[in-house]
């Protein structure tokens, strides 16, 4: 049966990562090289737009979690908006130290916090806007971010809290293993990173991923 299959493949994938070789990479370099394979994964009725405004430091990171992540994010947005003519925009930029306003909900002060990879918590805010929080950030490290977003339905506080869950999914059996976002979980906690999803009704959702900025052991930071 091909879906047992492409189970047993995610399985294999999730279950595995934490074993992947990383290795310095540019993750704006990264999203440039995929642009031609994401315009083409997108429909004619949903625009892509490719956002970069990082510099040239460079994460730990294994290169094709990273283009995983990107491609299971994508693929997300376009099933999110679903069928209706919308956008989605994919960018790589410098972490905004102020993170949205959620910085004392996402700053893990001490070390017991920040091994704590895969806590969520969630948020909402006046009714209107939720956010789901997945690991923790140091003040100590700077990081790059990279973001999803997308013009769907946005998605409700019910179904928010579980989307990180292995195997959940509002698919049918028949097109989703309910294993994409759990695994792209799996790889940000394996790399100290961390994740933000805000969503607001009718107005879309943006994943927001956080990477800790590669250094040398002196602190330098490392760069192209």
């Amino acid at each position: 049966c091909t879906k047992a299959q492409e189970l047993v493949d995610e399985l294999q994938s999730f279950f595995t990562s934490k074993g992947s070789k990383a290795s310095s990479l540019n993750m704006a370099a990264c999203l440039r090289e995929m642009e031609e394979e994401l315009l083409e994964v997108c429909p004619q009725h949903i625009s892509l737009a490719i956002d970069i405004k990082a510099g040239d430091a460079r994460v730990l990171f294994n290169a094709e979690q990273l283009q995983q992540i990107i491609r299971n994010l994508c693929v997300n947005a376009i099933e999110a908006i679903d069928g209706q003519p919308g956008r989605i925009v994919i960018s790589v930029r410098n972490m905004d130290r102020n993170l949205l306003g959620l910085r004392h909900q996402m700053i893990g002060h001490t070390d017991t916090d920040r091994s704590a990879t895969t806590a969520v918590r969630m948020k909402t805010v006046k009714g209107i806007k939720s956010f789901l929080m997945s690991g923790y950030l140091s003040n100590k490290r700077n990081y790059i971010e990279l973001v999803v977003s997308d013009s769907g339905p946005g998605i409700s506080s019910e179904i928010l809290h579980h989307i990180f869950d292995p195997f959940f999914t509002t698919k049918p059996l028949s097109k989703g293993t309910g294993l994409g976002l759990s695994t792209v979980q799996g790889y940000v906690a394996g790399s100290a990173g961390a994740i933000i999803v805000e969503t607001m009704h009718g107005q879309g959702t943006g994943v927001h991923i956080y990477i800790p900025i590669a250094e040398d052991p002196e602190g330098t930071i490392l760069q192209s």
